[in-house]
């Protein structure tokens, strides 16, 4: 999204080259889960959420998500 390089230019200052993996697609629904297994950090920074089902996930897959301060992220959290 819009938000997409200054977020990159946030994390390459703050994290070591070659941590950093931008997954802007996938092959396929089923590559999601390694994905989010092998990610410390799980990024959702919505405008606009009404429960973060996508953060979940992420945590039930072993990465820790940043989310945005949102009434529907913010119930569940």
């Amino acid at each position: 999204g819009p938000l997409r390089a200054a977020v990159l230019a946030r994390l390459r200052a703050l994290v070591p080259e070659g941590r950093i993996e931008w997954a802007a697609s996938l092959e396929s629904d089923t590559a999601l889960p390694a994905l989010l297994a092998r990610s410390a950090v799980f990024l959702l920074p919505s405008a606009h959420e009404t429960f973060g089902l996508a953060a979940l996930e992420a945590a039930a897959c072993g990465a820790v998500p940043v989310l945005t301060d949102l009434a529907g992220i913010a119930e569940v959290w």
